[in-house]
């Protein structure tokens, strides 16, 4: 008879992507810790906007910023995809959107069809109908039943 070997139960990653034009940094990134506690131990949230301390307490974006290559849009985008590309799936919560947020439907497409996709929004929401966002996605109306969703959609059976 062989020992039995312990092995790491497996990790999975789901990126957490949210409008950030107009809203405050608590607005954008206030719901990860809700998300990140309710996630079981497996799941581990990938936030857009780690590690970006230098917008707390005001805006999130900026016209003047002092000079980062991350601060950059490029950078920025560049971080985004990489973490959209490692993502085992995506929780797009739009419920705080003041407008249509054209780095979050960017990166809904650069994972449609590819990995699991919940998107968070009610009728009214600047992204409603849209079928880039509604078409490659499950649409919930509350952060409670996105959370639920992409956790069994990601889970393994």
């Amino acid at each position: 008879m062989f020992p039995q070997v312990l092995t790491p139960e497996r990790q999975f990653f789901v990126y957490l992507a949210g409008p950030v034009t107009g809203l405050s940094f608590e607005e954008a990134t206030g719901w990860y810790r809700l998300v990140e506690a309710a996630f079981p131990r497996h799941i581990i949230a990938l936030k857009p906007l780690r590690g970006v301390t230098h917008f707390r307490g005001e805006g999130v974006t900026q016209e003047e910023c002092p000079p980062h290559p991350l601060r950059s849009a490029k950078g920025v985008a560049m971080r985004c995809y990489y973490d959209v590309d490692r993502a085992d799936g995506l929780l797009v919560n739009l419920l705080p959107a003041k407008g249509v947020s054209r780095g979050t439907c960017g990166e809904i497409g650069r994972a449609a069809w590819r990995k699991p996709l919940v998107v968070v929004m009610r009728e009214g929401n600047p992204h409603w109908g849209d079928p880039l966002v509604h078409e490659p996605a499950i649409v919930v109306p509350t952060l409670e039943e996105g959370i639920a969703t992409i956790v069994q959609l990601i889970s393994p059976v």
